[in-house]
């Protein structure tokens, strides 16, 4: 589902002349991806014993939160400030947190993971968003020379 958020927000942020932030939002999102799927692959735990849904995947890192937190991470730097208004954008960065923390405690409610899952996928999501943000300073100014992303905000 993230990798469909990836896209609406890239489709806007392109749209509005932000091309590079759109680039930097699907590389994020789908490098988190990759990262999760790498992640569950090297620790293989199970999930509880007592969860109801029909999962057949692995329960470390919790893809759910991993790829929610890195949704709110990309609206949080690369659209939110975009907002006039401070009241609107304190509400809706108040909102965001709420959201993960609903999203991180549910899956632990439903038995889908373990507490840690859910911590550590915070943790690893928070991981890579740092490395992108670096990445992102280092190669954007060179990226926007491209004739592709002419006419960018950065």
């Amino acid at each position: 589902m993230d990798i469909l958020w990836a896209f609406i927000i890239a489709f806007f942020l392109w749209g509005f002349k932000y091309k590079v932030p759109a680039l930097w939002a699907l590389f994020t999102l789908a490098g988190g991806d990759v990262i999760g799927f790498v992640v569950k692959d090297l620790v293989k735990r199970h999930r509880p014993p007592l969860h109801l849904g029909v999962d057949n995947g692995y329960s470390y890192p919790s893809g759910h939160v991993l790829g929610f937190f890195l949704v709110m991470a990309v609206l949080w730097i690369a659209v939110i400030p975009l907002i006039r208004f401070a009241a609107v954008r304190y509400l809706l960065r108040t909102l965001m947190i709420i959201g993960l923390a609903v999203v991180m405690i549910s899956r632990v409610y439903l038995s889908a993971h373990y507490p840690t899952d859910t911590v550590g996928a915070g943790l690893v999501a928070y991981s890579w968003l740092l490395i992108s943000e670096m990445l992102y300073v280092k190669f954007a100014p060179q990226i926007a020379r491209y004739r592709f992303v002419v006419n960018t905000k950065v």
